[in-house]
């Protein structure tokens, strides 16, 4: 299903902003970093990229943006906060709230093209879509494409536990006793399985399956990231959590391989949100503020220099 947007920009709420001062020496080296990239700009992109895949050269993003007035984005809309459909079935969420105003700075119209998460990679190497909502940073990944230079997410990745469970430290896991049940093909799946590897796994396809898995005693513990905490307390309150996530990922945009023009355009983009606290901001209107109030958890924000700082329940920030 495709959702043709024309976005407007809304106030940014007023938030707890990490503290700037800390981060203006980032200002050289991004600066720096952002020049050789640029030396790699292309117009067009090679033909690695091609959407035929007949050899032939690929229009650049940005010039396809340019000439037809419409970004066409990747996006999975069962992602809430980040991404889904809200009481009028149109695309919300933090990311939707980002890509909206990068599209009103850029002066396009988006084509939402819902794809399951899974397929949007494919989706952006076969030129169906322009870019992908947002994903992790893995290195795979990046043999497949580009990221923008600056994460737009910063997501702490957690443990659920059990009802009644006498767990109380990440490292109580790592025991051929403990099941611990993961989402498919994530990035949680690979690197808890490196933490914890003398413990037995159950790999299931949805978020909600995990909770469910836990919730029914079936696993000990369950890992997934910070921002299924309240849809999952409000399905299963009964289940724990432990207070310190096992790690923050990074995830930003996703282009295609050897689209430079597009990416040092939308770095530059993400540069200075991050610069003038709008990321921070957004994600604590949808995630951060709900994860900290209602559950005490620590949040992770992008900080001005790009740099993840950690928001805990009482506002104490810290440079991860």
């Amino acid at each position: 299903m495709r959702y043709r947007e024309t976005a407007e920009q809304e106030q940014l709420p007023d938030r707890k902003l990490p503290d700037r001062r800390r981060f203006l020496k980032w200002g050289s080296a991004a600066t720096l970093a952002g020049g050789v990239t640029a030396l790699a700009a292309a117009c067009t992109v090679g033909s690695s990229a091609s959407s035929t895949g007949s050899g032939s050269q690929r229009e650049s993003g940005f010039d396809r943006w340019k000439r037809t007035g419409t970004a066409r984005i990747a996006i999975d809309l069962t992602f809430p906060p980040i991404s889904f459909k809200d009481s009028s079935n149109k695309p919300a969420g933090y990311a939707v709230d980002l890509l909206n105003r990068m599209a009103a700075d850029f002066g396009v119209a988006i084509d939402y093209i819902e794809t399951p998460f899974a397929q949007q990679i494919a989706a952006v190497e076969a030129g169906k879509a322009d870019m992908q909502q947002s994903a992790t940073i893995l290195p795979s990944r990046a043999l497949q494409g580009l990221f923008a230079d600056v994460p737009i997410i910063y997501e702490s990745n957690i443990v659920i536990l059990k009802p009644g469970s006498t767990i109380t430290d990440a490292s109580q896991l790592n025991n051929a006793n403990v099941t611990l049940a993961v989402q498919q093909g994530t990035s949680e799946e690979y690197s808890t399985k490196i933490l914890f590897p003398k413990a037995k796994f159950v790999v299931l396809a949805q978020v909600g399956d995990l909770a469910n898995e836990v919730a029914t005693q079936r696993a000990d513990a369950a890992v997934l990231n910070e921002f299924n905490i309240p849809s999952i307390k409000t399905a299963h309150p009964d289940v724990k959590l432990l207070p310190v996530p096992l790690w923050v990922d990074a995830d930003s945009f996703f282009m295609p391989l050897g689209d430079y023009k597009l990416k040092e355009w939308v770095s530059n983009w993400v540069r200075y949100q991050a610069a003038h606290g709008t990321l921070a901001a957004l994600w604590n209107k949808w995630v951060g503020d709900d994860v900290r109030g209602k559950y005490g958890f620590a949040s992770a924000v992008v900080g001005s220099s790009g740099q993840a700082i950690s928001i805990d329940a009482n506002g104490k920030q810290t440079v991860l």
